[in-house]
């Protein structure tokens, strides 16, 4: 019964997952990339890598299941399923991704090379912006994937090396952790020790048993990447645990309200104003651009990477600009209905506790492991820990794994979360922004990469967070107890270095929320330069409101 119950969540969870990708595609996806089959293909791919990035997080309870069920051990290898998920992410993201982009790119250029007529002519220049952007993205980008694939696989097979043998000295309680590892490949170690099932671990006393085993490079490679993902997974979470609560907070707090003509009006005269000075920056630079086009290319470098990066900024402060603008039509037409605001304001009070539970809990197990006494009478302050053990003993075995679950998935989103914040917020490019009806295929393709990605060291994270929990697993012994003797990364693993990152990150990014923004160092955007750039400017002091977005398209000149 209880594997029907397992079977029927698991089932529900991936189908909600599809759901929630199937309806993030409605709200993001570009309004003009509809009614082709080649598009219905790309987001059928991207609703496939979202299911599978939030499959990875339920490996886990699906071991630990495995390990309490003689049942399932009869129908499911759990070494293999790791093994699929873990090389249906690799695959995903350095052939699927460049091959579906690359047709993305090309099915621009079949389309003008067919179509004759202005009328053709005329609709492809609406897609002209895109097609520079996507011949910008394969040009740079795909090279250096492919580079970056090759270097990471040298990087992987020359670590592999120094690495692939582990010498062991185990106790009773090493031997019960490494048990289903090292049975499952390497038998023969515990047959001459006339260790054949994991009870005999107990006849190891007063004494250490000395092994050698040599990794798998197949394993390797999942260990490696899981840890750069668990790096990831590491920074990213401990931004989000932060920001994701208190920024439902912050919408509460800077809802739209509805405002007053008179106040609409002064604001969209300052956007106005603001457009003005931006034309004439644009004007400024392009003037700029031509003089160093007529000097020579060793006196003109320097002074193209400056007039390079000016650009990159001025079109970061159009978007910026565009976006305050739809936010004021927003907040004049559509105001937030007062109902969603507390609901918001609600939801985000919920998941602060939830953050701060999960901090606390992080807190404990760093000193309890600090202390060596992890395994003591003192382990049942490590909260969420206990719970879930406490579950397990009282045979609520089912429930345990559907919290457990719930707990990942918040810490995923979390993740998430401080990935957009923490780009947002440094003004690192707008590559991985989602814009609702204004996002491209290209950009969410790349988005479902960094999911892939930083939810490959989710199962790491589990491990080392719910330690007495995850004991006995395969995803134990194959990632926490791996890591943790693999020469000087396992010395950096198991000194809880990257926890101690995670709450270092919270405390910074608290901070960055209590900073007004006019003490706030990363709020003064390079935009208040360029804006007294403009002073020189003569900017007509009453400015008309006759004012729509398609000024915009003045500024727009660099692609």
């Amino acid at each position: 019964m209880d594997q029907f119950i397992l079977l029927i969540f698991f089932i529900g969870y991936l189908i909600i997952s599809g759901v929630i990708g199937i309806r993030l595609l409605v709200i993001y996806s570009h309004k003009e990339e509809k009614k082709r089959f080649l598009f219905f293909l790309i987001k059928f791919f991207i609703i496939i890598g979202f299911v599978l990035s939030w499959a990875l997080l339920i490996l886990l309870p699906v071991d630990i299941y495995y390990n309490l069920s003689l049942e399932l051990k009869k129908h499911l290898n759990i070494f293999v399923l790791y093994r699929i998920f873990y090389w249906s992410c690799l695959l995903y993201i350095f052939i699927l991704t460049p091959i579906l982009t690359l047709i993305y790119i090309e099915s621009y250029k079949i389309n003008y090379n067919s179509d004759h007529n202005s009328k053709e002519i005329l609709k492809f220049k609406k897609y002209d912006k895109i097609k520079k952007k996507c011949k910008i993205f394969f040009i740079k980008i795909l090279p250096f994937s492919l580079l970056f694939f090759v270097l990471a696989f040298c990087l992987i097979v020359l670590t592999y090396i120094p690495f692939r043998k582990i010498n062991l000295r185990l106790n009773a309680e090493d031997c019960k952790s490494w048990y289903s590892y090292i049975n499952d490949i390497y038998k023969k170690n515990f047959s001459k020790y006339n260790i054949r099932k994991i009870e005999h671990c107990n006849k190891i006393k007063n004494t250490k048993i000395k092994m050698s085993i040599e990794l798998n490079f197949n394993n390797y490679i999942i260990i490696f990447i899981s840890f750069l993902g668990y790096i990831l997974f590491s920074f990213y979470c401990g931004i989000g645990l932060i920001s994701f609560p208190l920024n439902l907070v912050e919408s509460y707090i800077q809802r739209k309200k509805k405002i007053k003509e008179a106040d609409f009006k002064r604001e969209l005269s300052s956007i106005n104003r603001k457009v003005k000075a931006l034309i004439y920056i644009t004007e400024k630079l392009q003037t700029e651009k031509e003089e160093l086009e007529k000097m020579s290319y060793i006196k003109s470098f320097f002074k193209y990477v400056k007039h390079n990066r000016e650009k990159k900024v001025l079109n970061y402060i159009v978007h910026k600009l565009e976006n305050d603008y739809k936010d004021l039509l927003e907040s004049y037409y559509n105001p937030n209905k007062r109902i969603l605001s507390f609901f918001s304001l609600l939801l985000g009070i919920i998941f602060l506790i939830l953050s701060i539970t999960i901090i606390m809990h992080i807190i404990f197990y760093i000193i309890l492991n600090s202390l060596k006494t992890i395994d003591n009478v003192f382990s049942h302050i490590t909260i969420l820990d206990t719970f879930l053990v406490l579950l397990v003993k009282n045979n609520l075995i089912m429930l345990s794994l559907i919290f457990y679950t719930m707990i990942n998935s918040y810490l995923l989103i979390c993740a998430l979360s401080g990935f957009i914040y923490f780009c947002s917020k440094f003004n690192l490019g707008l590559i991985f922004a989602l814009q609702k009806k204004d996002t491209y295929l290209n950009s969410l393709l790349l988005n479902i990469c960094l999911f892939f990605f930083v939810a490959s060291g989710a199962v790491k994270f589990s491990t080392k967070i719910f330690h007495r929990y995850s004991s006995y697993t395969y995803a134990n012994s194959f990632f926490d107890l791996t890591s943790k003797n693999l020469n000087f990364i396992g010395l950096l693993y198991s000194k809880d270095i990257f926890l101690y990152l995670i709450l270092i990150i919270n405390l910074l990014t608290f901070i960055l929320f209590l900073l007004p923004k006019k003490c706030d160092f990363t709020s003064r955007s390079i935009s208040y330069k360029y804006f007294n750039i403009a002073k020189d400017a003569d900017l007509e002091s009453n400015v008309s409101v006759n004012f729509n977005k398609h000024d915009f398209k003045d500024i727009e000149i660099f692609k």
